[in-house]
């Protein structure tokens, strides 16, 4: 990315988004904790929510840099693409200022995604209008990226059952495809 400037991630701009989960808390300040480029104009951002009462809660926001500054990404943006790409790659590390991504590929990545990267670059991304606390987008007719975006420490107990039921062969679950964890330093 050309520059780690926040861009419009402030703290009214934070309070507002559906999936921030303490908008009861007096929000302090809003800064970028971490930041790991993913594309040319996309980085992965890791904001730094500090509250009045002391407390602080990180989030992932995926952006996009763009003649107009930086923005959170969309659908169409190929972010999200990126993502999927990057994490069949793997497993990878994408460094930041002071942690880091770890792309790890699942147990059904290659039947989902045989085409790897170069087929990821092809699917078409759609948002699922649904969401509460996270991010979910259709990727084609067949992936499915959730993003967590509230960062907390440990592995998500949905992304842990998911790999062990892929792993097991349960025909009743989504497949797990992989996942990608903030890892501070």
């Amino acid at each position: 990315p050309s520059s780690i400037d926040p861009g419009p991630f402030d703290a009214a701009w934070l309070a507002g988004r559906r999936w921030f989960r303490s908008k009861t808390r007096p929000l302090r300040d809003v800064t970028i904790y971490d930041a790991a480029p993913l594309t040319d104009d996309g980085v992965l951002l890791v904001l730094a929510a500090s509250f009045t009462d002391g407390g602080q809660e990180r989030y992932l926001v995926p952006a996009v840099d763009g003649p107009t500054g930086r923005r959170e990404a969309a659908d169409g943006d190929g972010l999200w693409q990126a993502m999927v790409a990057a994490l069949s790659e793997g497993p990878l590390r994408l460094a930041g200022r002071r942690g880091g991504f770890e792309l790890q590929p699942g147990p059904a990545l290659a039947r989902l995604l045989p085409g790897g990267g170069a087929e990821a670059a092809e699917l078409t991304e759609r948002g699922m209008g649904v969401e509460q606390s996270n991010t979910s987008v259709r990727l084609g007719d067949r992936l499915m990226l959730k993003i967590y975006r509230l960062l907390e420490p440990g592995i998500n107990p949905e992304v842990e059952l998911l790999e062990l039921l892929t792993e097991r062969g349960f025909a009743h679950a989504p497949l797990a495809a992989g996942d990608i964890r903030y890892l501070a330093d």
